[in-house]
């Protein structure tokens, strides 16, 4: 069990915690995590329990930590891959060995061919890593993913603004802009809103005044406050954004005219004006919630059971099935990495945030520490089965940004 604390001279500190299976008289210890102060860097990689060498796996794909986010998007992730293809190569060609005496030589030599075919699999891990860069207002985060490993982002309050684990991801007049001329409406077909695109959409108030719009969404009452219910408009795609990684991308919303954006208080823009009604022009990010004219489902909040089949490096990479994404959030955000282990030892994310604020202070001290993850491993357990426990807080430094 290992547990680091960042420097407190930078914007931006961090926990690390990595805690192996204790319940169920087996040994795991395949999760490694990391945090790389300097650049700001966080990394949780879980290695897969049934590939050979899956501790070095994670282990070598943290070690990158530093460098993971240099070059174009997913550049660094080849190389990690690539690193971990050689690894298995030089594993299936080491000669295997058979421990049993007197044996027979066909069933010596069967363990063998087994012992070769499992090694087709070795060194796979799942990635979950984010860089942070600091600016006046704002936090800009570069995440890359592989698999059920998950990213978290929410205000000081605990109010969520994005998760990877989501199936999708009333204003004062004063002060707008001079009236011009917005455009009309178009019913002919959805518009797309993806990464990189702007909108213009009407401002129809504060979700406050939207009490069932906002109990439809999840939002939390001491939360509506901090969100904006918007429609759209007009769509404004960028023609020239980067295509060479769309697959791996976050997709891209199907907007209606009659479904509805909540919008997180930190992304609102200048107010435009016309005939009394209040527009202003969005840049997408993986904050803003849509709901659906249609059904307007509540999303779904709970983490729920998982699949034992998830994306996996180095496999994986090499047929797009990794996500990498960049987004704006506010100074002030916290940032959450981890493994399955973690946040499957939660029913929903209140939860999780709860534990989290409840136990920073344990978490800080080698006893107290010792105590809480003990508990949550038999927490994680009556939910049917222990796993590695591992994650990196990333949170404002108190010293610089004050109390949050």
């Amino acid at each position: 069990m290992t547990r680091g604390i960042a420097s407190t001279e930078r914007p931006y500190t961090a926990m690390t915690v990595v805690s192996a299976m204790m319940l169920g008289g087996e040994s795991k210890d395949q999760d490694r995590a990391r945090w790389f102060e300097p650049g700001l860097t966080a990394c949780v990689a879980d290695g897969v329990t049934s590939s050979f060498n899956a501790t070095e796996a994670a282990e070598l794909v943290v070690s990158l930590c530093p460098v993971l986010f240099g070059g174009e998007a997913g550049h660094r992730l080849e190389l990690a891959s690539a690193l971990l293809m050689a690894r298995r190569q030089e594993c299936q060609n080491s000669e295997p060995t058979v421990a049993a005496t007197n044996m027979p030589e066909t069933m010596r030599q069967m363990l063998c061919d087994i012992v070769r075919s499992n090694r087709e699999t070795a060194f796979q891990t799942t990635l979950v890593a984010a860089q942070f860069a600091c600016e006046c207002k704002d936090v800009v985060a570069r995440v890359l993913r592989c698999g059920d490993s998950a990213f978290f982002a929410c205000l000081p309050d605990g109010d969520l603004l994005t998760s990877s684990l989501s199936a999708t991801p009333g204003p004062q007049t004063q002060g707008g802009a001079p009236d011009r001329k917005i455009p009309a409406l178009s019913t002919a077909k959805p518009m797309s809103f993806g990464p990189g695109d702007e909108i213009l959409v009407h401002v129809e108030g504060r979700l406050s005044r939207y009490m069932t719009l906002a109990e439809k969404a999840g939002v939390r009452p001491k939360h509506v406050h901090n969100w904006l219910v918007c429609s759209p408009v007009h769509s404004s795609p960028r023609d020239d954004k980067p295509r060479r990684h769309s697959r791996a991308g976050p997709q891209a919303l199907m907007l209606g005219p009659a479904d509805r954006l909540l919008v997180p208080r930190f992304l609102y823009g200048t107010l435009l004006t016309s005939r009394g009604q209040l527009y202003q022009v969005l840049r997408y990010s993986s904050t803003i919630r849509l709901i659906l004219s249609s059904e307007a489902p509540r999303p779904a909040t709970g983490f729920g059971r998982h699949g034992s089949a998830t994306a996996v490096l180095p496999d994986h990479y090499y047929c797009g099935a990794y996500q990498w994404s960049q987004d704006r959030f506010p100074r002030g955000t916290h940032f959450i990495l981890c493994s399955d282990g973690f946040y499957s030892s939660f029913s929903d994310w209140l939860e999780l945030w709860a534990w989290l604020q409840e136990n920073a202070a344990d978490l800080r001290d080698d006893a107290g520490r010792q105590r809480v993850l003990e508990q949550l491993h038999r927490q994680l357990h009556a939910k049917g089965g222990d796993d590695d426990i591992s994650f990196v807080w990333v949170q404002p430094n108190h010293t610089q940004n004050g109390r949050n």
